[in-house]
């Protein structure tokens, strides 16, 4: 992340990981992470094959296969995961503390 509230990426994607389209396996460089760009994150964590994206809402974006499951390359919103505060991920395992002081995971 830079001062430009943009989220920069490199690395594989080959589970969707870095939130580029299916068709992009690696990056050398960093580049832009497009999909968020409306977006303004304010935290990232990264599990083995996925990545979560914190908003300045609240709201939590996953990207990758988480699992085994399915490859999202698109980062896609955590439906009823709001007022999160912090997240944190780890290989398999991904948590998000909200405002009201739950942990999920």
């Amino acid at each position: 992340m830079l001062d430009d509230n943009r989220v920069y990426g490199r690395g594989s994607n080959s589970h969707g990981q870095l939130g580029l389209d299916k068709h992009t396996r690696s990056v050398a460089n960093f580049i832009p992470i497009t999909a968020l760009d409306r977006e303004i994150i304010v935290q990232v964590a990264q599990g083995t094959h996925f990545s979560l994206f914190l908003t300045s809402a609240g709201q939590v974006y996953f990207a990758g296969s988480y699992s085994g499951e399915t490859n999202v390359y698109t980062p896609q919103r955590v439906v009823g995961l709001d007022h999160v505060t912090s997240i944190a991920a780890a290989e398999r395992t991904a948590f998000a503390l909200t405002s009201k002081i739950t942990i999920v995971s």
